[in-house]
């Protein structure tokens, strides 16, 4: 099995997906089963099968599962019992807020946990707790933990790298650039200060900042 797992839309993801898994296969010599785990919706990305065409044949088929947590029933028993599966609970689009407080309650009773692997799953339920709630439903004690992990520094950039890179789009379309979900993720994934920047463009120089951000999602410069 060749498992991937996604948080954010990447349009390039299913072709690297494609390469390891031909190289799984060619490195073992075993068929394998292509799976990809996503953790939000926002992950949502090209849907199987990716397909090839060369002079209007079909020359190649990837198809592969997807497993989306938000569809996931956390609340079976056997999903229960997997102390490790716990914090991605908070994911089922079903649960409401008061599943972190039993997450959180859950892993603090596990008594199969050493300290270092109770404090692991802590951290990973705050960070989806935050994406999925906010960081304002996380208990004082949980988000003491959070203030000392290098993982709640990264969640706060990535949400602030995702706020200005929807201020861009917003400035685009007052502009008259349509920008696709895919080119506002290259946007999201760029620096952080960088992004700052276009954004004072926009206001200060709005040609530049309309001509920076079409390079920085790979559109010519000409494009209306």
């Amino acid at each position: 099995m060749e498992l991937e797992i996604q948080a954010q839309a990447d349009p390039d993801f299913v072709r690297r997906f494609l390469d390891y898994t031909v190289r799984i296969h060619l490195r073992e010599g075993l068929p394998v089963l292509p799976v990809v785990l996503l953790v939000v919706p926002e992950a949502e990305g090209v849907r199987p099968p990716y397909l090839v065409h060369c002079r209007g044949r079909q020359v190649l088929a990837f198809d592969f599962l997807v497993v989306r947590l938000w569809e996931v029933d956390f609340s079976q028993p056997a999903l229960q019992a997997a102390t490790g599966l716990v914090p991605l609970s908070v994911l089922d689009a079903r649960a409401g807020p008061e599943r972190a407080t039993w997450a959180e309650e859950r892993l603090r009773q596990a008594k199969d946990l050493s300290s270092q692997e109770r404090l692991d799953l802590l951290i990973v339920l705050g960070t989806l707790t935050s994406r999925r709630f906010g960081s304002e439903r996380l208990s004082q004690s949980l988000r003491n933990i959070m203030i000392d992990s290098p993982f709640w520094e990264e969640l706060r950039a990535l949400e602030r790298s995702r706020v200005c890179a929807q201020t861009l789009v917003t400035f685009a379309r007052t502009r008259e650039l349509t920008v696709s979900p895919e080119e506002e993720q290259r946007l999201a994934a760029m620096d952080e200060s960088e992004l700052a920047r276009l954004i004072t463009l926009a206001f200060t120089s709005p040609d530049a900042a309309l001509r920076a951000v079409r390079e920085a999602i790979g559109l010519p410069t000409s494009r209306h």
